[in-house]
């Protein structure tokens, strides 16, 4: 990405986080969208006060505390994070997210699933579980029927793809459906910490640490903890990533586990499933191409990984829903339920600016609830690309994963702060490498040096980069920061 897009996108992502388009949608007689208005503006209200106190915290600071004092207390984090090897930083991020998930879903939700689309998903999981595909329809089955369940020819079941309703019907036949959440968000974290480690290997300690806020975001703890179909196409679609990098830097084979997950995932959640899974796949690999046999083995082995799951869900779709490519939202709500601008399935028009004022407000609320910080994210990320002065591998793949939902979102009538789970952990890996040079690039004993003036075409596959004054402080640069 060149300079002038780069900024561009930087300026459009702190606009988003911080104008107030949500005014723009059509709420009138809709207590949902107006819900959403009225979020969106107390976050915001929240946003821009807590960023302004934020910023005269730091001015203030910045007179108070030495830089000296500041670098001499990172170091020792810094090498304590740097310490290690990264499958060990993995499976501690891991358990330490499936426990916490667990801890939730144990004591705060009591081992109950609260939401009508995890109720629904289990109610057909376990007709499953018990090797029906669907459930009998009682007498009076109208009296039955729930939110996101139909009946068809084959009996109750409910609206969603079949892979997470599997994994829920496995947990069910072992007694514990509740652990789904929490192992799924253990995976979560495991793989990130292992996917960035091979998609930015120079920048151990903003890696590790992104693991960790992973597994501590109070955002994804608290989907993972509960049934979603997130938890599952979140796991599976960075298992895909991980496998992808390891067919880039290694032995072809993992592509096919790369297309195992990518099917899997698109078998809990279609439409995201296929834009992140394309992602993975030729984001890793169109920038480090070596011909065309390396690339064509590499996709032919996704191709056979994920074909099984492709006929595994057609079969599915035609079984209970009457065509091959039929999802069942399409079976229970009919056309208005898919892509593009149109009426909604509740009757209300969908149209370009409802898209614009809608997506300004996942932007605000999911920026400030990952972390449940006072500067929104979306903010940290946008100024990091409108100011830096080049950029570090990985962070086209990084920046395109983040982004990718908000633009599949936008051409989508349903719209929730829950539907970017699956690309919040590329939002923290670009919000920890925007931060962390802020702490690095400054060493009091050194004297500023000159700099190289940026090229005109940055690296196709970056991420911001540390570069504007002095030198990286020596011991945060032995330390792994830098």
């Amino acid at each position: 990405m060149t300079t002038a897009p780069r900024r561009a996108l930087g300026a459009l992502l702190l606009l988003f986080s911080f104008a107030p388009l949500y005014r723009l949608l059509n709420a009138e007689d809709d207590a949902l969208r107006q819900a959403s208005v009225d979020v969106a503006g107390t976050t915001l209200a929240l946003a821009q006060t807590g960023t302004l106190t934020v910023l005269l915290l730091g001015v203030l600071l910045a007179f108070v505390l030495p830089r000296r004092v500041v670098l001499t207390r990172l170091t020792p984090l810094a090498t304590a994070i740097r310490s290690g090897s990264v499958t060990r930083w993995a499976i501690g991020t891991g358990v330490l997210g499936a426990v916490l998930a667990a801890a939730i879903n144990t004591f705060l939700f009591r081992g109950l699933y609260t939401n009508i689309d995890e109720i629904s998903s289990f109610i057909h999981a376990r007709y499953l579980a018990a090797g029906a595909l669907a459930g009998p329809l009682p007498a009076g089955a109208e009296g039955w029927l729930i939110p996101n369940m139909l009946t068809v020819d084959a009996g109750w079941v409910s609206q969603f793809p079949p892979s997470h309703l599997l994994a829920l019907a496995g947990g069910a036949a072992a007694g514990a459906p509740m652990l789904l959440g929490p192992v799924c968000f253990g995976v979560l974290a495991a793989t990130t910490t292992l996917s960035l480690d091979r998609l930015i290997p120079d920048h151990p300690v903003p890696t590790r640490l992104t693991g960790v806020l992973v597994a501590l975001s109070p955002f994804l703890l608290f989907l993972g903890a509960g049934g979603w179909s997130h938890v599952t196409a979140g796991a599976f679609l960075w298992l895909a990533l991980y496998a992808a990098l390891r067919a880039r830097d290694g032995h072809p084979a993992w592509s096919m586990v790369a297309g195992a997950a990518i099917g899997l995932a698109v078998c809990s959640r279609p439409w995201i499933s296929v834009l992140l899974g394309t992602t993975a796949t030729l984001g890793a690999w169109l920038p480090a191409y070596r011909g065309v046999g390396w690339l064509s083995s590499r996709a032919l082995g996704t191709f056979l990984g994920g074909l099984p799951f492709a006929i595994g869900l057609g079969l599915y779709n035609r079984a209970l829903f009457g065509g091959a490519t039929t999802l069942g939202y399409v079976a229970a709500f009919g056309e208005r339920h898919g892509l593009g601008f149109h009426v909604d399935p509740w009757g209300n028009e969908y149209t370009a600016l409802d898209a614009l004022a809608l997506t300004s407000g996942d932007v605000i609320v999911f920026g400030t609830q990952l972390l449940e910080t006072p500067i929104p994210l979306g903010a940290v990320i946008g100024l990091s690309l409108l100011l830096a002065r080049r950029m570090h591998k990985g962070a086209g793949l990084l920046l395109t994963w983040a982004l990718v939902p908000i633009a599949a979102n936008a051409v989508y009538w349903f719209h929730s702060t829950r539907m970017m789970y699956e690309a919040a952990p590329a939002w923290l890996a670009l919000a920890v490498v925007a931060v962390v040079p802020l702490f690095q690039h400054i060493d009091p004993q050194a004297q500023p040096s000159a700099q190289a003036e940026p090229s005109a075409q940055d690296d196709p596959d970056d991420m911001p980069a540390a570069g504007h004054g002095p030198r990286p402080s020596r011991r945060l640069e032995a330390a792994g920061v830098g």
